[in-house]
């Protein structure tokens, strides 16, 4: 279980305080699907990523099965445990895409983790249409090309809490429809975590709750939005 309790982010700027994150209060179990949805500046994308360790609050607390981790312990969760897609696609730049998810299989195994099954992965790739591009280095791909494999690329090390930060923001309609279905079908297969932060109310429906944030408060929560 995820628990933040009170949590508050803030960020000095010159002579000013912002507040990113105001008295966050909310807990997430283990398989719950979380769609946070917030307009640009709401403070999804901090709130990820003190989930994730990545940034510390400046009051308030972060649990993890009921223990606040170190900054060690934190990156060792993240290795064990974390996949996450940022908004900012980073793929090594001078592999072809096949190497690259070779070398991604590689580092999991080292720390241990299993991976995705190879049938499963090319069943992922088809899917997302990007069978055509293994031969390719990712200075060839769109950015929506790049989202699509970068999501591919985190699932190969099989996490169990599944953490996406605008996962649909570079995806035309019909290939946002395709990465969701991939989601939709690896947290069936799996008992996955989710938690993902969007403007995009279509990929709310693959959520069980979902957080609105407000100029960083926490509304309210409710039963998926209809896509609009």
């Amino acid at each position: 279980m995820i628990k933040l309790d009170k949590l508050t982010k803030e960020f000095n700027l010159e002579n000013d305080k912002i507040k990113a994150l105001r008295d966050i209060n909310f807990r997430i179990k283990k398989g719950e699907k979380i769609g946070l949805l917030g307009d640009s500046g709401s403070g999804k994308t901090t709130l990820l990523k003190i989930i994730m360790g990545l940034e510390y609050a400046s009051s308030g607390s972060i649990t993890i099965d009921g223990e606040k981790l170190s900054r060690d312990e934190f990156a060792d969760w993240r290795l064990q445990e974390l996949g996450f897609q940022s908004q900012h696609i980073l793929l090594y730049p001078h592999l072809l895409l096949k190497n690259l998810i070779k070398l991604t299989r590689s580092i999991f195994n080292k720390t241990g983790r299993d991976c995705l099954e190879e049938t499963k992965i090319r069943e992922y790739i088809i899917l997302l249409g990007l069978d055509k591009y293994l031969n390719h280095y990712p200075h060839e791909l769109s950015i929506g090309q790049k989202q699509r494999f970068a999501l591919i690329n985190i699932l190969i090390g099989k996490p169990n809490i599944l953490i996406l930060d605008e996962p649909t923001s570079a995806l035309d309609y019909t290939s946002s429809n395709k990465l969701i279905a991939v989601i939709k079908d690896y947290l069936t297969l799996n008992n996955v975590t989710l938690i993902l932060s969007t403007h995009d109310h279509r990929i709310l429906k693959i959520c069980d709750q979902i957080i609105l944030l407000n100029n960083g408060r926490c509304e309210r929560k409710e039963l998926p939005i209809s896509s609009k």
